[in-house]
């Protein structure tokens, strides 16, 4: 007799729809939980980001409103005093030898160009806002005039750091370098501006909205660089700062310097007369810079760490 030692086979049984319905159940629910995570987490986001927009809003504005406060107390404090006026009349002066001949240059390419210029109007609207730009910058290069009216209306608001600020002025190395030496470092940190300035010029060649398009642009970004040029007398001349070290103590105080600088920039847009402004707007900065900026707590935190002489390129 045979005996049969293999094992009996062994017969899989089919899946119950028990089972199927129990995992569809806990997939259900793990689904379910993580759908209301997800909702959960997008709500507090969205909280939070609405009282970020609030709060920063909130915060623009109030600069906005500081700068242009400034703007104005600064042009009445300048216009009270005798000093200021005395400099001013020798800025002016200086400036009207740097103005005069920007016009006629740009006379003459209308001129030249007049049947690109009455086909895109806006060109001849972004001359309106770079000349005098333009005419302050070579003139604060040039001529210190523009100095001496910060340092002369600082010194009537704040004395002791008037004083201290020009005694670091005279002590930096780049006081006494030579326009043509700063003009070119300036020239190559700038073109941002420059490249932007040709987009808006693009722009303006669009119909009808390119021209307000254009304009609107090119008095924020000229805005923006007067600010740079009426505080490089502490950004640059004091403290000596790197165009990268300037940029970020700028950008820090951008709507600040945008609520003071937008009023001049569209007065000094107004053809022979408006530049002028430039002066008091110079004078104007050191009311800006002492009620606004100087005060903010967090400005020595962007500058101390540069005053070493390795971090300046012209420190030797």
């Amino acid at each position: 007799m045979v005996v049969d030692t293999r094992s009996p086979p062994i017969i899989n049984a089919p899946p119950t729809n028990k089972g199927i319905i129990y995992m569809t159940q806990d997939h259900t629910k793990n689904s379910g939980s993580v759908t209301s995570k997800i909702e959960k987490a997008t709500d507090k986001a969205s909280d939070r980001l609405s009282k970020i927009v609030l709060q920063d809003s909130s915060s623009i504005m109030t600069d906005l409103l500081a700068g242009f406060t400034s703007a104005v107390a600064g042009v009445k404090r300048s216009l009270a005093n005798s000093k200021i006026q005395e400099v001013y009349g020798k800025w002016a002066k200086s400036f009207f030898k740097i103005l005069v001949p920007m016009y006629i240059a740009a006379i003459i390419l209308i001129i030249v160009f007049f049947p690109v210029v009455a086909i895109f109007p806006g060109i001849a609207v972004q001359l309106l806002s770079l000349i005098p730009f333009w005419a302050t910058y070579f003139n604060k290069k040039l001529i210190k005039f523009g100095s001496q009216l910060f340092f002369l209306e600082l010194s009537s608001k704040n004395p002791s750091l008037s004083a201290e600020l020009s005694a670091m002025a005279k002590a930096r190395p780049s006081a006494h370098r030579s326009w043509l030496a700063e003009t070119t470092d300036d020239i190559k940190s700038s073109w941002h501006f420059s490249k932007w300035s040709l987009g808006l010029a693009a722009i303006s060649i669009i119909p009808l909205l390119g021209p307000a398009l254009a304009f609107i642009g090119q008095t924020l970004l000229v805005a923006d660089r007067l600010g740079w040029n009426l505080l490089s007398v502490y950004t640059t001349d004091c403290k000596g700062m790197r165009y990268k070290e300037e940029k970020r103590w700028m950008r820090a105080r951008k709507f600040s310097l945008l609520g003071f600088s937008v009023p001049f920039t569209l007065l000094m847009s107004v053809p022979f007369v408006g530049p002028f402004v430039g002066g008091l707007a110079q004078a104007a900065a050191a009311d800006l810079f002492n009620d606004v900026l100087y005060v903010k707590k967090d400005l020595t935190a962007d500058v101390d760490t540069i005053d070493s002489d390795e971090e300046h390129p012209h420190a030797k």
